[in-house]
Parts: structure tokens; sequence; C-alpha cells
């Protein structure tokens, strides 16, 4: 995550809804049982789907043929 006078210059950033970055927030500091506790419209969910989603693969610097196969049954 950059501020937005850094997020300028960097390509490939996505621009976080303020209801994703709560979200976000939420997830990696509550405790265990309310994990799930937050709802979010359809939109959102995407969104948060796909920066977690890049966030793991830029994490782990690899690929997962379980998420590859996971996406082409979902289409």
């Amino acid at each position: 995550m950059r501020c937005e006078a850094c997020a300028k210059d960097a390509a490939g950033l996505v621009a976080l809804p303020a209801g994703v970055l709560a979200a976000m927030r939420h997830i990696v500091s509550c405790e265990p049982g309310r994990l799930f506790s937050f709802e979010l419209g359809n939109d959102a969910k995407d969104c948060l789907s796909r920066v977690c989603e890049q966030y793991l693969l830029h994490t782990a610097n690899c690929g997962f043929k379980t998420l590859e196969f996971l996406r082409t049954v979902a289409e």
C-alpha cells in the first residue's frame, strides 16, 4: 500500500475503495472468531479478492496450480 502521492508514480497499483480498506484492516487486526464479521457489496468483494490474491502471489513469489484451477472452474 502506498500514499496517494507515491502511488501516482507507480504502475499496476489498485485504488482501494474505503470499504475494502476497512475490511483489510479488520482482517489483520480482529480476533479469529470475528474474522468474517463484516459485509461488503459484490464489487467490493471482488476488489478485496483480487487485492489479496495479488498480495499472496507477490509475497510467495510463485504461482499456485490450485488457484489456476479455481479460476477455470469459476468461469
